[in-house]
């Protein structure tokens, strides 16, 4: 009799505490999931674990373990003759017996209990993405004391990478165009700085797998992961979005020191598709022209050449058009399965299927096994 493979069957988990394997404390969870998405909030972590309370002496297993001096959670202490202080920091692996893959790098954000009934007390923890917490945090300037040294050639892409490269983690980031120095305003920290610039050049930034993405969502992908109705994909509800969609985007402005007045128009059919184009194939830009023909102008954008008024449009038409289709769905576990990816949704009818954008998703395992629920996006559809 051949042997089974357990990578593909027996769903596991693991938990590192400053690169310290929590094996008593494993034994006691009940619920593990994980939560990313690219909107730029952070990535959160929640663990239950069955805690034990002994009437006798008032006091709980897990809860008193916590806050004691030795926990690893809460307090800092120097390693023994090392010279340096623990971190508290929590790693989270997920997937299956022998095959388990790092979702997450956080730091608790709070505990709370479920009190007294007739069922087990249970403890609640909620974590957060480190990287995150940490571009919460700081700032940007051009001042040379500053977290991040920005230079008059720096562009949104080069900001980026040393961002990425000051908190020691990966990147993947697209090349943005230079128009112009970018200007740092006053007390906005990371997150938001990229947030707007996401925004301004049509990217997204968000945080995922120690790694820091800033990337253009609408660039063709390979080999994209296939989810077939029946087969891997066990719900797929996907919704058809045509209240806020437009047929153009027209930016219009004053060119720096100049009386110079430019007018850039983004039209129907724009935007930027992964798919092949065809006639038959309908963008947000091009359901919006056949239905109500609602164009849109934006006056409060900065921008310096004539090319970057062009781009601001196109950007702006493709943000709206993305969300053209929203759907919500769920598979059996796949720790592979991480926002900014592509998918290739299959089965589900000629308008519906295709590629799709994923831009959140949530791994937990608990008493039912392990299971992947996702969101994702598409800026077209087939008639």
């Amino acid at each position: 009799m051949s042997q089974v493979d357990l990578s593909k069957y027996v769903p596991d988990f693991q938990i590192n505490i400053d690169g310290v394997k929590q094996n008593e404390l494993r034994d006691y969870i009940s619920h593990i999931s994980v939560n990313e998405k690219i909107d730029g909030d952070s990535n959160q972590f929640t663990i239950v674990i069955a805690d034990k309370f002994d009437e006798v002496s008032q006091k709980f297993l897990w809860l008193e373990k916590f806050f004691s001096k030795d926990s690893p959670l809460f307090f800092a202490k120097e390693e023994a003759g090392s010279g340096e202080r623990k971190k508290n920091v929590i790693e989270i692996l997920m997937g299956y017996q022998g095959n388990l893959k790092k979702i997450i790098t956080g730091k608790l954000g709070s505990i709370s209990t479920s009190g007294f009934s007739n069922d087990i007390t249970n403890l609640t923890l909620i974590g957060y993405d480190l990287a995150h917490n940490f571009l919460s945090k700081n700032t940007l300037s051009g001042n040379e004391n500053e977290i991040v040294h920005i230079v008059k050639a720096d562009t949104y892409s080069t900001i980026a990478q040393k961002v990425a490269d000051k908190v020691k983690i990966s990147s993947k980031i697209d090349k943005t165009k230079a128009y112009r120095p970018i200007t740092i305003r006053n007390n906005v920290n990371l997150i938001e700085f990229f947030k707007e610039a996401a925004l301004i050049v049509g990217f997204e930034f968000f945080i995922g797998r120690d790694t820091l993405f800033f990337i253009n969502p609408r660039n063709r992908v390979d080999n994209p992961m296939t989810l077939k109705w029946h087969y891997d994909l066990q719900e797929f509800i996907p919704t058809i979005n045509i209240s806020n969609l437009v047929s153009q985007v027209e930016v219009r402005g004053n060119l720096p020191y100049s009386n110079k007045l430019v007018v850039k128009r983004a039209t129907a059919g724009q935007e930027d598709l992964v798919e092949p184009k065809s006639s038959n194939r309908l963008t947000g830009s091009q359901i919006a022209q056949k239905l109500n023909d609602k164009k849109t102008e934006i006056t409060n954008k900065n921008f310096y050449t004539d090319e970057e008024a062009a781009d601001i449009a196109k950007a702006q038409l493709n943000i709206t058009s993305d969300n053209l289709i929203t759907a919500a769905g769920l598979i059996i576990g796949n720790p592979d399965l991480m926002p900014g990816q592509f998918i290739n949704v299959d089965g589900i009818g000629k308008q519906l299927s295709g590629i799709y954008y994923v831009t959140e998703v949530t791994n937990t395992i608990d008493e039912n096994g392990f299971s992947t629920r996702f969101n994702a996006r598409k800026n077209n559809i087939i008639l």
